[in-house]
């Protein structure tokens, strides 16, 4: 077994010619002689180095950026939601606090406490917006007079 080596790097059409195929190497004992003695064939292997980058190449653009780009997505839309859950929080709280208060100053306009069912807060069950009707303020009965908007905040 012998090992050519070689200082020039073949071109990429040299390289199309000869990857894959075996070809022969023969010697001619003169310059003019037509007929040559069969020594062996030589094949021509992919550089290690050629391929590793090759690979890591398709490797990265094919298959890491992709998954890292859907990760990011995925995490981008959970956090996306968490903060529009936690903007339904924090309005459900204020309108309950809202409710509150002005349930607090109508006791004080009116001098007689409100008959309520447990805590308020604990049995709101919705969007209200607190406002009442003439009707229901008469009464002593609390209602609201409309719900308030569902807004999706972006």
């Amino acid at each position: 077994t012998f090992l050519l080596e070689s200082s020039r790097r073949l071109s990429g059409h040299e390289k199309q010619i000869f990857f894959h195929h075996r070809s022969a190497i023969c010697l001619y004992p003169g310059g003019p002689a037509a007929h040559g003695w069969l020594v062996g064939f030589a094949v021509v292997h992919m550089n290690v180095l050629d391929m590793q980058a090759f690979i890591g190449f398709v490797c990265f653009f094919g298959v890491a950026l992709p998954l890292i780009c859907l990760v990011t997505a995925l995490l981008h839309y959970n956090k996306y939601e968490r903060c529009k859950h936690h903007v339904r929080q924090l309005r459900l709280e204020y309108q309950r606090e809202q409710l509150e208060r002005e349930l607090a100053a109508e006791e004080v306009e009116t001098g007689l406490p409100r008959q309520r069912s447990g805590s308020l807060s604990g049995n709101l069950s919705g969007n209200l917006s607190g406002n009442l009707s003439a009707s229901s303020r008469d009464a002593g009965v609390v209602t609201p007079s409309r719900a308030a908007p569902e807004t999706n905040y972006q």
